[in-house]
C-alpha cells in the first residue's frame, strides 16, 4: 500500500494506472457537519496496487479524471452511490464503465445491500478489523491502523476468482429485458472481460412502470 500526499506521486500513480484493466475506487468522508460531504480520502486500487491518496495534500486530483473516464478500465465499487456522489461534486465526472459488487451479489443469491466485510468474508475468506470504522478521517497524521482500514476498503475488490462468473449487466427502463440483453451484445461489453478466464454471464433487466414489474433474461457465454 502506498500512502499518496504529495502530486507528483499521485501523477505517478495514475501513469501506472492507465495500463490496468480494473481501477477499485473508495472514498473516506465527513458529511456530519457539513451540507456536502467533506472528502478526507481516496483510495484507488488496480490489480497490482493500492494506493491511499491524502486530498488535503494534492494540489490537483483532476489527474485521475482519465482514469474514471476510460472506457477500457472498469471502475470497481461497492455500495458505490455516496463514492460517486462524492467524485463527481469534487472532479465533475462520473466514473464509467462502472462495475458495483453489491449489486453483482444481490444477483447472484447474498442479501440485498450486503456490507463490504460480510462479502469479503464469504468469498475471501478474510475478517476485515472494524476498529477504525468510527474514526475522524479528517484528522491528521493518520495511524498505520487508519490507513490499513482505508487500503482494505479497495485491496479485495479488484481479485479475480475463476470459480466465480462475471457478470455483464445492462438495466432498461421501461423496456424489455431482450432489449438490454441485445445492447450488451451489440455493443460487445464483454470485451472488457477479455482477460478473464472464468464464466462470464450476460444480465438484461427490464423495468415495466405501468405493470410495476422487471423481467430479467440471462445468458451464458
Amino acid at each position: 500500500m502506498e500512502y499518496i500526499a504529495n502530486q507528483e506521486n499521485l501523477e505517478a500513480f495514475a501513469r501506472r494506472a492507465a495500463s490496468s484493466s480494473v481501477l477499485a475506487i473508495d472514498t473516506e468522508f465527513l458529511r456530519e457537519k457539513t451540507y456536502y460531504a467533506n472528502l478526507c480520502l481516496l483510495q484507488l486500487a488496480t490489480d497490482t496496487e493500492v494506493a491511499v491518496v491524502d486530498p488535503f495534500a494534492i494540489e490537483d486530483l483532476a489527474v485521475v479524471v482519465p482514469l474514471l473516464e476510460d472506457p477500457s478500465i472498469v471502475k470497481l465499487f461497492h455500495a458505490g452511490s455516496q463514492d460517486l456522489e462524492i467524485l463527481y461534486r469534487e472532479l465533475g465526472v462520473l466514473p464509467s464503465p462502472l462495475f458495483d459488487t453489491q449489486v453483482a451479489a444481490t444477483l447472484l443469491g447474498h442479501t440485498q445491500q450486503i456490507g463490504y466485510g460480510p462479502l469479503v468474508h464469504s468469498l475471501c475468506g478474510v475478517n476485515l478489523k472494524k476498529s477504525d470504522s468510527f474514526t475522524d478521517w479528517s484528522r491528521r497524521p493518520l495511524s498505520d491502523s487508519q490507513l490499513e482500514y482505508a487500503a482494505d476498503d479497495v485491496v479485495y475488490l479488484p481479485k479475480r476468482r475463476s470459480t466465480l462468473p462475471a457478470l455483464v449487466v445492462e438495466l432498461k427502463w421501461n423496456k424489455p429485458s431482450e432489449g438490454a440483453i441485445r445492447q450488451i451484445k451489440e455493443r460487445n461489453y464483454p470485451a472488457i472481460l477479455q482477460d478473464y478466464d472464468g464464466e462470464i454471464v450476460l444480465v438484461g433487466i427490464g423495468y415495466d412502470a405501468k405493470k410495476k414489474a422487471h423481467s430479467c433474461v440471462i445468458e451464458r457465454i
